[in-house]
């Protein structure tokens, strides 16, 4: 690739060079041309185009709704998801009836109230009901505010000061709010009595048993007897004898005290723990950790009041004293998502402060403000294009709260390729001084676009291979979040470009005092980085050998440690709770869901149903990219429901299921066949009317026959006998579908492998069952569910889906990293490094936020495919830059160094403006906002301390070396990727023979030459011997001064010396006479070196001429007085002064050329480390090498 043969680092370019480029006039020549000449109608035409798309996306779909944080967070496309789809339609669908249209009418007075039909909700504690102490209402303690108070200091809760300190904390932040007046529940149905319903409280019960005025009159007496009541009740309430006031089966088993005020059954239930009341009956753990105190405000009738009180009473606030501390609060889930919508845009301020901070940074990078916002602008411009590209070229309907996160990382990436970009410019501007502006942006686009390229579609086949995912909310984030990774690339080539380019053109007509702070902020950041990375990078890599190896074995070993974290042991666990967290760990909504709500009996005792569903397909035919679009009902054209084998089959399958271990014993409903058998068993006469009740009657016995089946399942069913799972067709009125449904042992719980095993059990059993039904009922199915507290097998599935997919994404990810590496920056072995790199700094980040306690949920998941896209970018910059380095860096300790030098400071700013944007985001309220700005902190460290660390001592220590893994190369395997190049054998072409009056040479191709030479010299004396072995283009002339000699260097085609063609002794002025056939004006070539080699600077560059050579090793010595006797070489006529590294003029190379000749070829000098050097008195080893 043309590009690999362009670097920043050596971008020299004089006139004749211009005119060597200009004639390749590719893509790269006319874009750079254009952005040169027009950048500032460039600039306005992307402007507007975008201003113009943006306004566009507002107009016809406006600004996204947050008002259900959580939508989209559910798996699609599964086998649960279609059960589950298909029973939302079951039951909601309009092409079923409950009841049938047209049915035979009796003169029928059977009566339905001995039916057992309701469901029974057994041991629900949300079901349980209280009544108030003013005898009002019955009321449902499931729906009222609550608090939880924590012992504190280790004083014990249930005491006097501890029940006096929670009254004091309640009567202060809810009784004295004024929006609690309007909000409290009241006795009565209506407020006209003016007097707000007392709270649910340890301390209200204590005072009505004991007839105190209030919680403040309690004295210690009234809380030992309540404790010795609570002990005696305790074993009524554990073996199920203690109910509410409601009537119970065995009440009158226990003593009188346990029911008075429903105190003991609320306390056991509601208010403590669901231990205590086992453990105060044995005597064991009788005191309170923490308790439950309830408010007398409805939760889902008055969300704004609670609103309010919040933000005014409780945000960011503690109550605390020697005795209780606030703990938790639970104002239900409409106030956290009302909540939601008002701190997103009130933590948008640490987001604000974190891109002050980024903008700080590019600046004082950059030097320059206009530059600086210009980046900016590119950023904000990539977010709202790819909202236009997501809703009108995609045309999707569903944006999710988590696309807000594409922010963060496109200020990180577009920080990025803008320090990138920068760097590059300004070596282009300063090694290239004089050159033709279109020129400087052709040789920085060079290497601009593969650099940043390789980068941004990495990190965004990273991100579009989320769209894989069955989570709805990771499917869109990977495809808007994709899309804004490449637009941003798409703008970092055109825009910033242009930007880039208007202030090199204002720079130039300001005055000096335009720029002067902005130079001086340059260059005093400039220095500390030269002295940080250069020299300390420099030191920690490559001086102190044995630090490269010790960091291979640190890094090496966390990596492994890493992927054990992440895979074995703890590992990514699942999440424990269905509550998506929305705030952070210390918000008292947060601690009520992901730590109290399940510790209390009567939040918790819920049981999942069961339902067998015959006539429907389990088909999800939902939108996979819409949540809010639940698909349609499809029929199952094969169901049939007849003849008397299904209704045997039938009945056999309702039997069977009631004696499962998975069928709750307490649930005594009847499935519809039963009842049909019920409804059957009357007199065929209406005894009362006198009415013939036939065929519906015990003339005809189970089962029946198929007229009499569908005469009577009608009639059963349009009376509401047997409506429980019959329906029929809204358009023919045809029998449809049919269920069965029950209540299952199976507790509510969030362990994954609880449910996991509940449902691999129950659905093999229903399947096997269902594999021996008649054929025109094997289409039915199975699915759990329990509406009222959210579906929990919807979270199941989404547990399921995040377990199983999300370790396929990052395995895919890494693949598509891989491919994307080796396909971009066509080199296996460097690409095999990074990717070892990337995926240690991968399992290095996630399981540093596993062992913080992170679980593997939605906003985990996008966090996880986000870090290999932020871990590639730093390495690949690296590896990119190795691959790129001139080829006169042979050794892989140069390319190391030269990789360090020109990168480590643009990757260090990107690194350290997106770990301060995640430091400022770890004070948001907002949970996502907190977990990125931590995730920000850890990959940005974790990566760059790879990058820098791990990966350039991989390359240090096994770079690769000539043409070892490089695509572009047919020579991979001659020669090793493990051996150092060195002085003896640095790997010699074979060296081309003589053919006619020529050497014979095949076509042209770049070639990277090396010659070592030893310079041995005396006071009075210099040998002008040189070797070569070269093949030349026909119109060149090499002309030597010297002796003549046979040549012997090595083959490593063949593994043996050969002897070379020898060169003739020639004149100064002669020709080669193997070249003078050819009768072409030839150019001649004269080098002469007058210089004390032993202060040969470090590196030295000059032009030479345009050949193509394949010598490898040459042994030379020139005589520094050649140049003086020689009058051709005094006054070239055309001379190219010699360029050091270091600044130094006492050397000199005088190049004679023909004046037509092109000249495009650079040469390097370079010495050996001295521990390589051979050194005797007065001589030096050096090497020179070409660049093509």
């Amino acid at each position: 690739m043309d590009i690999f043969r362009h670097n920043a680092d050596n971008l020299d370019i004089n006139t004749e060079n211009h005119q060597q480029y200009d004639q390749r006039r590719g893509c790269y020549y006319w874009y750079a041309l254009i952005l040169s000449r027009y950048s500032v109608a460039v600039f306005f035409t992307i402007l507007l185009l975008s201003i113009a798309c943006i306004a566009t996306v507002f107009a016809l779909h406006g600004f996204p709704n947050f008002d259900d944080p959580i939508e989209g967070f559910e798996a699609s496309q599964t086998p649960i998801h279609s059960r589950l789809i298909a029973l939302e339609n079951y039951f909601s669908s309009d092409l079923l009836l409950d009841k049938p249209r047209n049915y035979r009418r009796f003169d029928d007075t059977f009566s339905t109230s001995s039916t057992n039909r309701q469901r029974r909700q057994t041991g629900d504690g949300t079901g349980r009901e209280f009544t108030g102490f003013n005898t009002c209402d019955m009321v449902h303690l499931g729906d009222f505010a609550k608090l939880v108070f924590e012992s504190s200091r280790g004083n014990p809760v249930f005491s006097k000061h501890g029940i006096e300190s929670m009254c004091e904390i309640e009567q202060k932040t809810i009784r004295t709010h004024p929006e609690f007046s309007t909000s409290c529940y009241q006795c009565g149905l209506s407020n006209t009595t003016g007097s707000c319903h007392a709270s649910w409280s340890l301390g209200t019960y204590v005072s009505l048993l004991y007839n105190r005025a209030s919680c403040k009159a309690i004295t210690s007496i009234d809380i030992f007897n309540a404790r010795k009541m609570l002990q005696r009740c305790a074993s009524y309430y554990n073996n199920g004898t203690l109910c509410e006031k409601s009537p119970c089966e065995f009440e009158a088993e226990a003593p009188e005290e346990c029911f008075q005020f429903d105190a003991a059954y609320n306390i056991f239930n509601f208010l403590t723990p669901a231990d205590f009341a086992t453990g105060i009956q044995i005597n064991v753990n009788t005191e309170l950790k923490y308790v439950n105190h309830i408010l007398p405000i409805k939760i889902n009738a008055h969300t704004d009041q609670l609103v309010s009180i919040y933000i005014d009473k409780f945000h960011k606030k503690t109550f605390t004293d020697n005795y209780v501390v606030l703990k938790a609060l639970d104002f239900g889930v409409e106030t956290k998502f009302d909540l939601f919508g008002i701190f997103i845009l009130r933590d948008f301020i640490f987001v604000g402060v974190g891109l002050v901070c980024v903008f700080l940074v590019i600046w004082v990078y950059t030097g320059s403000l206009f530059i600086t916002l210009g980046s900016c602008l590119t950023v904000l411009l990539s977010f709202l294009l790819s909202y236009f590209l997501y809703f009108v070229v995609f045309r999707q309907e569903f944006f999710p709260f988590v696309n807000v996160v594409s922010v963060i990382l496109l200020i990180g990436v577009g920080a990025d390729d803008t320090f990138v970009f920068v760097d590059l410019w300004r070596k282009s501007l300063s090694q290239n001084e004089g050159a033709d502006l279109h020129v400087i942006v052709q040789k920085t686009l060079h290497h601009a676009t593969l650099t940043m390229l390789v980068t941004s579609v990495t990190t965004a086949c990273s991100l579009y291979a989320s769209i894989i995912s069955n989570i709805i909310a990771v499917k869109c984030f990977g495809l808007f979040a994709g899309t804004a990774i490449m637009v941003n690339f798409f703008l970092t080539l055109t825009l910033l470009p242009a930007i880039i380019i208007m202030h090199h053109h204002l720079k130039q007509k300001c005055s000096i005092s335009c720029s002067k702070n902005a130079k001086g902020i340059w260059k005093t950041y400039g220095s500390l980085v030269r002295i940080c990375y250069q020299n300390t990078l420099h030191t920690l890599v490559l001086k102190l050998r044995i630090m490269r190896y010790v960091w291979l074995i640190i890094f090496g070993a966390l990596g492994i440690g890493g992927i054990l974290v992440v895979f074995k042991y703890p590992g990514l666990q699942l999440p424990s709770s269905s509550e998506f967290q929305i705030f952070t760990d210390d918000n008292y909504l947060e601690q009520w869901d992901t730590k109290y709500k399940n510790t209390f009996s009567g939040q918790n005792q819920q049981y999942l149903n069961g339902i067998v569903v015959f006539g429907v397909k389990s088909v999800d035919n939902s939108d996979p990219w819409v949540p809010e679009r639940r698909g349609k009902l499809v029929f199952d054209t094969s169901f049939e429901f007849s003849s008397k084998e299904h209704q045997n089959w039938m009945l056999e399958l309702c039997r069977r299921i009631r004696n499962q271990q998975f069928h709750h014993p307490e649930d005594t409903r009847k499935c519809f066949i039963e009842l049909l058998m019920d409804y059957m068993n009357r007199p065929c006469v209406n005894a009362s009317t006198g009415s013939i009740l036939s065929p519906c009657c015990t003339q005809n016995p189970f089962p029946y026959e198929q007229q009499v089946l569908d005469i009577c399942l009608r009639t059963c069913t349009a009376v509401g006998y047997c409506s429980n799972g019959v329906h029929y067709n809204s358009n023919d009125d045809s029998l449809s579908a049919l269920s069965i449904e029950f209540t299952s042992s199976r507790t509510i719980t969030h362990g994954y492998h609880i449910i996991e095993e509940y449902w691999r059990n129950t659905n093999e059993w229903f399947e096997e069952q269902i594999s021996g039904a008649p054929d025109t009922l094997k289409g039915g199915w199975f699915i759990s569910y329990l509406y009222e507290e959210g579906d929990q097998l919807y979270f199941y599935d989404l547990q399921r889906s995040l377990a199983q997919g999300t370790p396929i994404a990052l395995g895919i990810t890494l693949a598509i990293v891989l491919v994307i590496l080796i396909f971009t920056i066509l080199h296996i072995v460097l690409a095999c490094y990074a990717l070892l790199t990337i995926g240690f700094a991968v399992f290095v980040t996630v399981g540093s936020l596993v062992l913080l306690g992170w679980e593997l949920n939605i906003f985990e998941a996008i966090v996880i495919t986000l870090s290999v896209g932020l871990c590639v970018d730093l390495t690949i910059h690296y590896g990119v830059a190795y691959r790129v380095a001139p080829r006169a860096l042979e050794t892989r300790e140069e390319r190391t160094y030269f990789s360090i030098q020109t990168m480590s400071g643009a990757i260090t700013a990107a690194a350290l403006s997106t770990f301060l944007a995640g430091v400022f985001m770890l004070a948001a309220n907002i949970n996502a906002y907190f977990q990125l700005g931590l995730f920000l902190v850890f990959v940005m460290t974790i990566s760059w301390t790879y990058a820098t660390f791990f990966f350039q001592s991989l390359c240090a220590v096994a770079g690769p070396q000539r043409n070892c893994g490089d695509l572009t190369s047919f020579n991979c395997c001659k020669s090793s990727c493990l051996v150092d190049v060195n002085e003896e054998d640095k790997g010699a072409l074979p060296i081309p023979q003589r053919n006619g009056s020529h050497f014979a040479h095949g076509p042209p191709i770049n070639v990277h030459t090396t010659f070592m030479g030893t310079q041995s010299f005396s006071n009075s004396m210099f040998n002008d011997n040189i070797d070569l072995g070269m093949s030349v283009n026909d119109d060149l002339t090499s002309t030597t001064t010297g002796n003549a000699k046979t040549r012997v260097v090595r083959n490593p085609a063949h593994g043996k010396k050969i002897r070379a063609p020898a060169m003739s002794r020639i004149d100064e002025g002669s020709r080669n006479p193997d070249f003078i056939n050819h009768g072409n004006d030839l150019p001649e070539h004269r080098a002469s070196v007058t210089n004390d080699f032993n202060d040969l600077p470090e590196e030295s560059v000059f032009s030479g001429v345009n050949q193509w050579l394949s010598a490898n090793e040459a042994m030379a010595s020139s005589n520094p007085a050649h140049a003086e006797s020689n009058p051709n070489l005094a006054n070239p006529p055309q001379a190219h002064g010699f360029k050091t590294s270091n600044g130094s003029s006492n050397s000199t190379v005088r190049a004679v050329m023909n004046p037509t000749h092109t000249i495009s070829s650079n040469w390097y000098f370079k010495p050996e480390p001295e521990r390589d050097l051979k050194k005797t008195s007065g001589s030096r080893r050096y090497r020179v090498s070409q660049h093509y």
